[in-house]
């Protein structure tokens, strides 16, 4: 460390700021949290690293004021207009203000603004450019930024208090966005109900039932059903809804027999009466299930395409029904037959349940928690035979082949999952080269094709892509590879890199994910600031970390964050039970990526991987939707158990599994009929990813056991 950089490190201690060490030198956190004054010497494209900008940490203290400074005046600013913010650590916040949402920023681009302009009244009105929100008047903008302490009365994101900006679901709403009115398309503009309903003012019959129903039921939540735009009004139990259709023959009926507002009056009678019997149906089932131990699924369970909720102690014991069955059985048939129907499957809870019915009692809501299914019987893969192994290699062979004479492959080069040059042979350079040159003549040559050539030493490739970059302007369509040439040009080419990497207004960081999938610690923090609170995601590690590069990940996020992620994904692999639609590829996609070959190891022992995969409901795509998952198993941990599973699936009948699964996605016979090829065109696609997946992985694990052997 240099003299330089020694002050820049003391600094950085002095006032407890975050001091990251990467290659090619350091970056330290502004005392605002929203940004990184970057250190890197060699990457002179960076408007921090210009000869006109550097100096001592001096420099350093004045440039982490002003920004404090900005970004506290931006905060109270916000505050002031009843904005909710949910701010990230680089700098692109989220704001939301009566339901709207936009993004903005206080990160890269405000500090390059604060480097080149000492205006700190219009730099911070320039922060509102582009954006949804109306910036502070200039006056506004001077008193802020003259105020010092923590900003006050800061409004909190709806996850952490649910009414901020929460969009009205009420019944008046619905029938704004059925569209019976222009009025109700903006109920919370009305001071009360009343006077909404006044200037709401409907002529036709249905128009002014409905809306005596929505007079009449003004708490409850309701939404507009799709296809036949009824209106949906929810029971307070939440399982289920009172439809009101519209053009149905009964709601014309009704009309017919009385006047629009007596009519509006028996639906929310009838909804009423309802409401009340299944609070007395629910209640006896949960009381019932709850003095038996009994806890409802947090998870619900997709058998096929149909929803099904669980009870059970420990584990999915049996299904209840709860909605649409339950009402339809109290209106045919009274609420003792309606409680039996929920709990068709033990007719002593049952029997327990109908005697509770009418009983006053604390029991509303059945305890949640996830159950995980029943561990199924052991199921052995078969170990292949010499001769299966000899048709399994043709047969992943002649999958490899077809798939690379199609445009497919030229893909398959740029994701680290289908091909990494440095450990699969499963293609040589003659048929990628081959490959490319099909797509590069021409006056619109292949940018991934141009890649290959040039990563296999084609000089006049890549004297062409260079003068093609030239005279390119970047843009948010640009191919990858244009991003990656560009990064490799940058010390050569500094103003090259600076036009596309640099910041600018609504976009801090240009081509983030590719620039920290080849290595730019720029990129890399940028990406991980980006990361939002542990449990607002349902996966166990965010998926960002399956591409920006391992080593980078505890610079900017600890080791002990990383080892935490390790352990969720150890646990996943250990007690995962949802693989009847492919399993999660992403968490091993990450362990691969991260450099975790324990999590594909412990997956070898999971007792319901095989059955997931294999023995899926009807419906269940199972290993039909696992290509994701064999190649990042393939590429992290290729093994003998892992062949053995790949071969066993290689030699299924998938066609038919997917011809099957096609039709019922398409979900009508007509549809299928006035489209006959269709579900083939669907299926043949499905095939064809999971087809080479399992040929790239049987490839990798072959050999692997092939030299573990020798």
């Amino acid at each position: 460390m240099n003299q330089l950089d020694s002050a820049y490190a003391d600094y950085a201690r002095e006032h407890g700021l975050n001091l990251f060490e990467v290659p090619g030198g350091w970056g330290i956190r502004f005392s605002d949290g929203y940004d990184v004054y970057w250190m890197l010497p060699d990457e002179r494209w960076h408007y921090l690293q210009r000869s006109d900008a550097t100096g001592d940490a001096g420099r350093l203290s004045v440039l982490d004021e002003r920004r404090e400074r900005v970004v506290d005046a931006i905060r109270r600013y916000l505050a002031k207009q009843k904005v909710a913010i949910q701010r990230m650590p680089n700098g692109n916040w989220l704001c939301m203000r009566e339901g709207a949402t936009s993004e903005f920023s206080v990160g890269a681009n405000l500090t390059q603004d604060l480097v080149t302009d000492s205006d700190l009244v219009a730099i911070m009105r320039r922060a509102f450019e582009g954006t949804y929100l109306r910036g502070p008047s200039e006056r506004r903008a001077q008193r802020h930024l003259g105020e010092f302490g923590e900003p006050f009365e800061e409004r909190p994101w709806p996850d952490d208090e649910e009414s901020i900006g929460a969009t009205s679901d009420s019944p008046l709403t619905a029938l704004g966005w059925m569209g019976l009115c222009k009025a109700l398309k903006n109920e919370s503009s009305f001071e009360s109900p009343e006077a909404f309903a006044a200037a709401v003012e409907p002529k036709g019959r249905i128009g002014r039932a409905l809306l005596k129903v929505a007079q009449r039921l003004p708490s409850s939540k309701a939404s507009m059903e799709l296809p036949d735009g009824s209106m949906l009004i929810e029971f307070s139990d939440e399982y289920d809804s009172f439809k009101i259709a519209p053009k149905s023959r009964e709601l014309r009926d009704l009309l017919h027999a009385m006047t629009p507002e007596e009519a509006g009056d028996h639906l929310a009678d009838q909804y009423e009466r309802l409401n009340s019997s299944r609070s007395r149906v629910l209640k006896a089932v949960f009381g019932s299930l709850s003095q038996r131990g009994y806890y409802l699924d947090s998870n619900t369970v997709l058998v096929g395409l149909e929803a099904k909720q669980m009870v059970g102690r420990n584990v999915r014991e049996f299904a209840v029904e709860l909605g649409e069955s339950v009402t339809n059985a109290i209106i045919e048939s009274g609420e003792e037959d309606a409680v039996r129907r929920a709990l068709a499957d033990d007719e002593k809870l049952a029997d327990k349940a109908v005697e509770l019915l009418g009983n006053s009692g604390d029991i509303w809501r059945l305890d949640e928690r996830p159950l995980r299914p029943k561990v199924p019987p052991k199921r052995e893969l078969p170990v292949p035979s010499a001769e299966q192994l000899s048709l399994l290699d043709k047969h992943a062979d002649m999958l490899l082949k077809k798939f690379m004479e199609s445009d497919d492959a030229l893909l398959a080069y740029g994701n680290p999952l289908m091909w990494d040059a440095r450990s699969d042979s499963w293609a040589d350079a003659g048929q990628w080269t081959a490959l490319a040159q099909q797509h590069v003549r021409g006056d619109y040559p292949r940018c991934d094709a141009e890649m290959i050539l040039i990563d296999h030493g084609d000089s006049a490739a890549r004297k062409r892509f260079m003068a093609k970059l030239q005279v390119a302007e970047p843009h948010h369509e640009v191919w990858d590879q244009e991003v990656e040439m560009v990064w490799n040009l940058r010390h050569e080419s500094p103003e090259l890199a600076e036009k596309w990497f640099g910041p600018r207004q609504h976009e801090d960081t240009p081509y983030a994910e590719v620039r920290a999938r080849l290595g730019d610690p720029i990129a890399a923090c940028y990406v991980l600031g980006g990361i939002g609170p542990r449990g607002h995601s349902e996966s166990p590690v965010p998926s960002v970390l399956k591409w920006v590069p391992s080593n980078l990940v505890p610079v900017f996020l600890g080791a002990s964050q990383v080892e935490e992620w390790r352990q969720a994904a150890l646990q996943w692999a250990d007690e995962c039970w949802e693989w009847n639609w492919g399993g999660d590829g992403e968490v091993l996609a990450v362990a691969a990526n991260m450099c975790w070959p324990e999590v594909a190891n412990r997956l070898e022992s999971n007792p319901f991987l095989i059955p997931g995969l294999l023995d899926s409901a009807e419906g269940d795509p199972g290993v039909l939707f696992a290509e994701q998952l064999f190649l990042a198993w393939s590429k992290l941990a290729p093994s003998a158990f892992l062949m053995r599973l790949v071969g066993h699936v290689l030699s299924l009948d998938l066609e038919r599994v997917s011809e099957s699964l096609a039709l019922r996605c398409l979900g009508s016979e007509d549809l299928a009929k006035k489209h006959p090829t269709m579900a083939g065109e669907i299926s043949d696609t499905w095939l064809g990813k999971i087809g080479v997946a399992l040929a790239i992985s049987w490839h990798r694990c072959r050999n692997r056991t092939q030299q573990e052997s020798v």
